[in-house]
């Protein structure tokens, strides 16, 4: 009975580490995922922690081994990151964790709606909540390291918006982890702000980067924009120096998934003598989200103009719909069909998504509605020319048909 006891007392705080787990099961480790996500996505950022651990851990990754300390860092998580893991301290080895990183993008989105991922400490961000759907039943959860994660409760003007902005507490933890989920199992990306002290920061428009549209990034001096000179940094390569502070990534590519920073020279308002100041910023990751399936936007021309969203994995899929999404200022909107094909009801670019439960695809290549009416109008006077042409060809064949 006391051995049933230990083992189900050892089972409990598998999922919990406790004081008992020390006091009745000293000899097992256990690998902690923190923040503590249902499933993990392209582009999450997670810690593994080993308990108990020593000055001393050995990290097991899909059975290669690593030394290190007690916290695994997996910063930007991609297909490859999926497998087992497990930690040995002192001889003793953990159960394996593992992982399940899904090539698909969250049911929501979360953005930073004012503020950037490196602010100053004590300072305060905007954060916009939106999804496909109604966010009724839907939480939001910060994580400022530790064991704690906080709860993040919307109030919500109506049970049917799809779109919530909120304010957090000011920021005053070296990096901070949002996210928001639904009693559905439906989870959002996440967004990590992190603060420094730094008088430079590198602002990136508009985040998450997608494959195949652009990214610019910004180079910012708190203060002032007596900005003379910046670098831009990739993974430490410089990629562009002179007068300007903005460089446009015009096509972004899975390849562009690396450490971006930059570095400003600038003088404040006021300044007379002595050298200008010469900072960098923070380092700053970004992901490149990329379509998972094959998807594509086709523009169809007939006696009307829509557009129709293709598939192929959805073709056989009975739980995968298209949604579609025109673009109104920066962002994307959902427009209330959710068919097949559509007839837009106005001009302005448009794009569509692969959507299933639990996850979406990346959106595809937008199309511009407002140049198909341009080209309908091309086509048929093209047409109209060459019936006019064949017209007049047969009627002259006709005349020297009947003159002969």
């Amino acid at each position: 009975l006391l051995s049933i006891l230990t083992f189900s007392l050892c089972y409990h705080v598998y999922k919990n580490l406790t004081l008992r787990h020390l006091l009745f099961c000293p000899s097992a480790s256990l690998v902690s995922m923190f923040p503590p996500l249902s499933k993990i996505f392209v582009g999450d950022l997670i810690y593994l922690r080993c308990d108990p651990s020593g000055s001393t851990v050995k990290w097991y990754i899909k059975e290669d081994k690593s030394s290190g300390n007690k916290i695994f860092k997996i910063a930007l998580a991609s297909r490859s990151d999926s497998g087992d893991y497990y930690c040995e301290d002192n001889g003793q080895k953990s159960d394996n964790l593992t992982i399940d990183v899904l090539e698909y993008v969250p049911s929501a989105s979360l953005t930073i709606k004012t503020g950037q991922p490196v602010m100053q400490p004590g300072a305060s961000i905007i954060l916009q909540l939106q999804a496909d759907e109604s966010l009724y039943g839907w939480k939001c959860y910060v994580y400022r390291g530790g064991d704690k994660v906080k709860k993040i409760v919307l109030r919500l003007k109506n049970n049917q918006t799809n779109t919530h902005l909120f304010e957090p507490r000011p920021l005053n933890v070296t990096e901070t982890i949002f996210w928001c989920n639904n009693t559905q199992n439906q989870r959002s990306n996440q967004v990590t702000v992190r603060i420094s002290e730094n008088q430079v920061a590198l602002e990136a428009y508009s985040l998450p980067a997608v494959k195949g549209e652009a990214l610019t990034l910004k180079c910012l001096a708190w203060g002032t924009d007596q900005i003379r000179e910046a670098v831009f940094y990739e993974n430490d390569k410089v990629l562009q120096t002179g007068s300007s502070n903005t460089y446009k990534i015009p096509n972004m590519a899975v390849s562009n998934k690396a450490r971006y920073k930059c570095r400003a020279t600038f003088v404040y308002p006021g300044y007379t003598a002595g050298p200008p100041d010469k900072v960098e910023s923070e380092d700053q990751d970004i992901y490149v989200h990329g379509i998972h399936t094959p998807l594509t936007l086709f523009a169809v021309l007939s006696g009307e103009r829509y557009l129709q969203c293709s598939c192929e994995q959805c073709s056989s899929d009975p739980f995968c719909r298209y949604q579609y999404y025109r673009k109104v200022g920066q962002e994307w909107g959902p427009t209330e069909s959710s068919e097949y094909s559509i007839t837009p009801e106005e001009s302005g670019t448009y794009a569509c998504r692969a959507v299933w439960k639990n996850w979406r695809s990346s959106l595809n290549k937008p199309q511009d509605t407002s140049t198909l009416l341009v080209l309908f109008l091309v086509v048929a006077a093209c047409l109209v020319v060459i019936i006019i042409l064949a017209f007049a060809y047969f009627r002259y064949k006709r005349r020297n048909a009947t003159g002969g």
